[in-house]
């Protein structure tokens, strides 16, 4: 069998990610008779089952897997997978391959803006279905890839690897999303997903209580606990008007962005280490005080008191739990209060859930430095100052990637600005770094201006700030590093193999 490098060996489970993908919703597709996304749904999951289990059986990995290779096998999978998935969703809405791509990005990534608005395509004049046009199947699609995103492809990876693979202490490290629930990484991996699962059937049952349909409930518990924030309605939650739909909405929002590890232990060990983490602290405060902010801000352009706090609650759960449930339209709301948003869609929940943006914990250890410095400032000398959180330690090199990730987001949020407000003529700039903020941090709240009349530059600003925001940035930057340090050392191996291979220059002849 040849080998190859095992970042090439481990991609045949992309293709399994695929397959599933698409192998699930094209059942659901037979079974509502929707024979034309099944057509084109089954034979693509089929083929690339196919190709995957080829690859995994005529290949081997030429060494064991390292960091390197694992932040490689991440980048690859989260670019991959959405494109593998959008040819299939192109071919059977005979829409351009760019929405279909900008769609599965958007799902994988658990963001939630959408192109699907009803409207012809800015490129190609295309009549782009909006989401209430859209078939059952590929209504179903879109909330089972958000709900698979919020698992993480990695830990997918585990759960195929169950056998041997990928080494149990690389699963999860480059996502950032990942930590022993167990002392081993088979149990930890059932045990994460079974948290997952439940918070699901929760979620569904929740949404059932409040009056949903099943296939509503379904659809949306599982884009809710993915904090994804697909919706079956072009109006998203603002469809139900109903204030106990909202407040399941917003239960299922907060599981979502909480502590899975802590959910974890709750539900094992009746512990209620949940209630002591900074993080859960943290986004319990910050949350109430955007929410009375922001519905002063609305209570002083006109709405009455009781409607102000009701959609400045729900909205600033949703931006900060990274959701993107919508109960308002936001393409009129008050400049000041869309601000208040954009900072929101930023912040992010746990670091151990499925919510993106920059994570509560960096966000606590942020402002504990500050006092951590002030006491090495006046402490004694020979004093060690102990930073610790929540009954953890925090190094310094934890304290360094926090404020390099907060870094790396600021800018790429305003290189993001700037660029879709070059390359999307009209549009405020407001309105613009509220999307690029939505797309960065994974949220999905939009004031209107993403959908299928964007120009396509614009779009794949987007695609690219998506997944960006999905990894939290850095790993790109190590995946192009690591790369090129392969590259390199495979291109220096090939020298010296040529300069021994090549026979010795015979010796000049004499004048």
């Amino acid at each position: 069998m040849p080998a190859v490098p095992p970042h090439v060996y481990y991609a045949y489970m992309v293709l399994y990610v695929s397959a599933a993908a698409l192998l699930v919703p094209s059942l659901v597709a037979a079974y509502l008779g929707e024979l034309r996304v099944s057509a084109w749904f089954l034979p693509h999951a089929l083929a690339m089952l196919a190709l995957g289990e080829a690859w995994r059986r005529l290949l081997r990995p030429s060494r064991g897997m390292r960091l390197d290779d694992a932040v490689i096998v991440a980048v690859l999978a989260w670019v991959t997978v959405p494109l593998l998935n959008a040819a299939p969703v192109s071919a059977a809405l005979g829409v351009p391959f760019l929405d279909a791509w900008f769609e599965a990005v958007s799902g994988f990534t658990t963001t939630g803006l959408t192109v699907f608005t009803g409207e012809p395509d800015s490129l190609t004049g295309t009549y782009v279905p909006s989401v209430e046009e859209l078939p059952r199947s590929i209504q179903f699609w879109r909330s089972f890839i958000q709900w698979l995103g919020g698992v993480g492809i990695l830990v997918l990876f585990a759960a195929f690897a169950s056998g041997g693979g990928i080494p149990s202490h690389l699963i999860g490290i480059a996502e950032g999303r990942y930590e022993h629930l167990e002392p081993s990484i088979a149990r930890s991996v059932r045990a994460f997903l079974l948290v997952y699962a439940g918070l699901t059937v929760l979620a569904a049952a929740l949404f059932l209580a409040a009056g949903m349909g099943l296939y509503e409930a379904v659809n949306h518990a599982m884009t809710g606990v993915a904090t994804g924030g697909f919706s079956v309605h072009d109006e998203s939650f603002a469809y139900y008007n109903s204030p106990l739909v909202e407040a399941a909405a917003v239960a299922v929002m907060v599981l979502g962005a909480l502590n899975f590890a802590d959910q974890y232990a709750l539900v094992r060990s009746a512990s209620l280490r949940i209630l002591r983490n900074p993080e859960t602290l943290a986004m319990v405060v910050i949350i109430a005080l955007l929410s009375c902010l922001g519905a002063a801000l609305l209570a002083l352009r006109g709405y009455d008191v009781l409607s102000a706090l009701r959609y400045s609650a729900f909205q600033f759960v949703s931006a900060v739990t990274g959701t993107g449930f919508q109960t308002m339209d936001l393409s009129g709301a008050p400049e000041d209060f869309k601000l208040l948003l954009t900072v929101a869609c930023l912040l992010g929940g746990s670091i151990i859930s499925t919510t993106g943006g920059i994570k509560m914990f960096r966000l606590v250890i942020l402002v504990a430095s500050f006092k951590w410095i002030y006491e090495e400032f006046v402490s004694v000398p020979g004093r060690i100052v102990v930073r610790k959180l929540g009954g953890r330690y925090v190094g310094m090199r934890e304290l360094q990637q926090a404020v390099a990730i907060v870094a790396l987001f600021i800018s790429c949020w305003v290189a993001g600005t700037l660029a879709v407000y070059v390359l999307a003529p009209g549009a405020r700039i407001v309105d613009v770094g509220f999307e690029v903020a939505s797309a960065l941090g994974n949220v999905g709240l939009s004031t209107g201006l993403t959908g299928a009349s964007m120009p396509a530059a614009a779009k794949l600003v987007l695609i690219a700030l998506m997944s960006l925001g999905r990894l939290e940035i850095l790993p790109y930057l190590l995946a192009v590093v690591a790369a090129a340090s392969q590259a390199r050392l495979l291109l220096a191996r090939r020298h010296r193999l040529r300069s021994w291979r090549r026979p010795p220059r015979p010796p000049a002849a004499p004048l």
